[in-house]
Formats: structure tokens, sequence, C-alpha cells
């Protein structure tokens, strides 16, 4: 770079030693410009070799540039003074000049952090507004990946003594998580685990020895913060580039911050969680309540009046003469009865629809893109599964309390649409309807249809 300004300097006719102002900042400015332009465009073409992106007007740019226009002047005086007094010109200007591009210097990288200071506390706002620790973990990754350039991102949890991955983001794409946990004092993560300390790795030659496990062979650069929550170390974040010395010292610093952000926002989503499920769900059989069931059947109903959904089919099941079970064994043997019938329903209705306990010993399960007759054929290996199967129960109304098993029976009605209605609560109505008109009055344990 100096040689290259240097050569622009004599063949635009500057002159050394020369002693023309004039002279001296045409050809002095010209010097510096082919300096720093050179210098930028060398930057810009090694990044862009590594294969990253970078502008060529970037921030750090236009700092330089500012930077060379500062410090010109007292350059040029003290070339001056050197040339007349020698190299006491070095102390009477010298040390203000190098000062002066040393402070600026350390404001420029000041700002740096600011800026950086002020991106986290967007990030933790951000998080803060998330409903789910899915939600929080995706955001939390891809914000940090963003932040600090990062090729690869991971999100290790620290749990039982494993070191198990639960996000990986590489290349701005959350990957598959096929990666086997390894012992928690084992490679990267584990070594801030163990020594509960963020780590900088400039090159790989820094970290190869100590890394267990998975890692990109092309990566250089790494970053390993430990997460904690409430002074508990409760995982660690690893972030990898391609390029050597990506990551600076403050960075640790921004990292602990947001680790914070991450760790209180993680618990509040599961809190939030845990109270949505503790409202929609209820709490015998752990299946979805009526309040649920209400909010979910509009939301279907809405998809099949819109297109979404071809179809939706509501299947209601009352099981056929409890009340006599309970005055026979108990109401607690009642009760382990729904237990198991909420388990067995789960089982067989699985991902294909929704399980949910209407009330007493009716449970309902909403089946999209089901037409009536599929869900009658659906309902109907129910109502034989549970017809065959013994549930076991304690009688409490006898003295020694034995383990009998019982069977049971259900009807079940069933209801559809858009055949039978485009209302969510009128579909409820109609699946009712078919289930004691068709079914209790024609016999018990019997499926039947809603017909207008």
């Amino acid at each position: 770079i100096s040689s290259l300004a240097g050569l622009s300097f004599i063949f635009a006719g500057g002159e050394i030693g020369s002693l023309d102002l004039g002279h001296i900042l045409l050809y002095g400015l010209l010097f510096q410009m082919v300096s720093v332009v050179s210098n930028q465009l060398i930057l810009y073409v090694y990044v862009r070799i590594l294969g990253e992106h970078k502008d060529f007007f970037s921030t750090d740019t236009i700092w330089d540039f500012s930077i060379t226009l500062l410090v010109f002047p007292l350059a040029i005086a003290l070339y001056i003074s050197e040339t007349y007094i020698g190299l006491t010109a070095l102390l009477l200007l010298g040390i203000p000049f190098f000062t002066m591009t040393a402070i600026m210097r350390m404001y420029n990288n000041s700002e740096k952090v600011n800026s950086d200071l002020k991106k986290a506390g967007e990030i933790g706002h951000q998080l803060a507004a998330r409903l789910s620790t899915d939600e929080v973990l995706d955001q939390f990754v891809i914000q940090v990946t963003d932040l600090f350039q990062a090729d690869y991102a991971y999100v290790i949890d620290y749990r039982d003594g494993k070191l198990l991955m639960l996000r990986m983001f590489e290349d701005n794409q959350f990957q598959s998580l096929d990666v086997e946990p390894v012992k928690y004092n084992e490679g990267i993560a584990g070594n801030a685990i163990v020594n509960n300390t963020s780590y900088i790795y400039d090159n790989k030659a820094q970290w190869k020895g100590i890394a267990s496990g998975y890692m990109p062979n092309d990566t250089e650069s790494l970053m390993a913060t430990p997460i904690s929550r409430n002074n508990r170390i409760e995982g660690v974040l690893v972030m990898g580039s391609r390029s050597k010395h990506a990551f600076v010292h403050h960075q640790l610093q921004i990292m602990d911050i947001l680790s914070t952000y991450f760790a209180v926002s993680l618990e509040k989503a599961g809190l939030i969680q845990k109270a949505i499920a503790k409202s929609e769900r209820c709490g015998l059989t752990k299946l979805y309540n009526y309040r649920y069931l209400d909010e979910a059947l509009e939301k279907s109903m809405a998809k099949v009046n819109s297109g979404e959904l071809r179809n939706l089919s509501v299947v209601m099941m009352d099981i056929d003469r409890f009340k006599g079970i309970n005055d026979k064994y108990g109401h607690q043997s009642g009760n382990e009865i729904l237990v198991a019938l909420a388990n067995l329903l789960t089982e067989i209705v699985g991902k294909e629809g929704t399980v949910a306990r209407y009330g007493g010993e009716e449970f309902v399960v909403l089946l999209p893109n089901y037409s009536k007759e599929l869900a009658m054929l659906f309902a109907e290996n129910i109502r034989k599964e549970i017809e065959k199967r013994e549930f076991m129960i304690q009688s409490d109304l006898d003295e020694d309390r034995s383990t009998i098993p019982i069977k049971i029976t259900m009807s079940i009605g069933v209801s559809s649409a858009p055949d039978d209605s485009d209302d969510g609560m009128a579909m409820i109505r109609n699946a009712d309807r078919a289930l004691y008109i068709g079914a209790k009055q024609a016999g018990r344990n019997k499926v039947a249809a809603y017909t207008k």
C-alpha cells in the first residue's frame, strides 16, 4: 500500500523534500487518498475471496476517510516542522498527532460497542414478546447470528451430565438435530461449562485439540458463552465463522447480556405455556377441555368456510351406563376409567385429530379433512377397540378394595361440515343428537350419523 501510494506521488509530479505549501498539500493529499482507497480495495477483495459479503462503502470505510482528513493537517505540520527543526518536531507535534489518531479509533470502537448494546436491547425486547419456548429459542438464534455476522450458531442444553443439541443454525437455515449427545466436560461447550467462562478462538489451530463432536470443517473462529439462569448453568451458545479473527472481546460482554435476556425470556415463556396448558386441559384426564374445544372448533370451521379444509367431522362419545359403574364401584373407580379411556383415545386418534373431554363421561374428537363416511369408519374402530378392552379399577366400595377388570361400551354420534352445518356449535348439537337418538335410543354401543 505504501509503495503504491509513493509511486502515485512520484508519477503525479510530487517532489520529496519540497517546502512549497501548495505542492505539499496537493501531493500529500494524493498520497493519503491513494493509501486509504488501496487499503479498502485490498480488504474488499480479500473478504470477497473468502466468500463473505462486504459493502465497499461501509461504516468502517467512512471512518477511515474521516480520520485521514482530520489528521492530514497535523501530518503536514509535522512534515514542515521536522524539515526546519529536526526530530524535536516529533515531540512537539508527533505525540499529539498519534494521540489524536488513537482517540479517534477508540471513539470508533466505542461507537461499535454502543451500536451492539442498542441492538442487544432490541433483541431482548423481541425475546420478551415471545410466548412459547420454541419461539424464544428460534428468535434468539436468528438474532445473535445476524448481530455477530456468524456463519454457524448452536444452542446446547446441559442436562443430566450430557450436552444435548437444541438448535443448529447454519448459513441462515435451521438444520435437523441428528447430533449425538456428548459428556458435559467434552469439547468447546464442555470447556465453557466446566470453567464457567466465555471463550473466543481466533483460528482453528487454537481450538482443534479441544473440539469434540460436531463442528463444520471450514470453521475458523469460535465464540462459546455459558447460558445461566438463577446462577446455574443450563446451556451453552457456540457461534462459528469461516473467517479468522471474526469475533472481538466486547462481543463476549454483549453475549453475556443477551444470554440473560434469553434465559429470562425462556423461563417466562415456559410459565406462560404452563398457565395456558392448565387453562386448556382437564385436570383429571389431561385432555383438552371444553374451552379449548370451543375455540378449536370455531377456528376449524373458519377454515372449512374459507376452503382451507375440505371437511371437518365431529365425533361425540358417551360411556354407556356410567352412573351404574359409579354406584357399584365408587366415583374414584369411575375416575380411573375416565383417565384410562382418555389415554386410550389419545393413542388411537394420534395426530389424526384433537381429543377433548366435553364434560362428565362425554368425549369429543375433531377430525380435520374427514368426510362423514370416513369419520363413521374411524368412530366404529374406536367403538370396537373400547368394547374389547378391559379397564383395571380398584373398587372403593369393597372391604378389601380389590383390583378388578371391567368392560365398558360407548355410544357415538357423528356430524360433518359442510354437509350438516357451517356453524361450530351446530356441529356439536348435531353430533349430540346423533349420539342420543341414533345410538343411545337404538340400544347403545353403536355409531350413528346425524341426518337432517
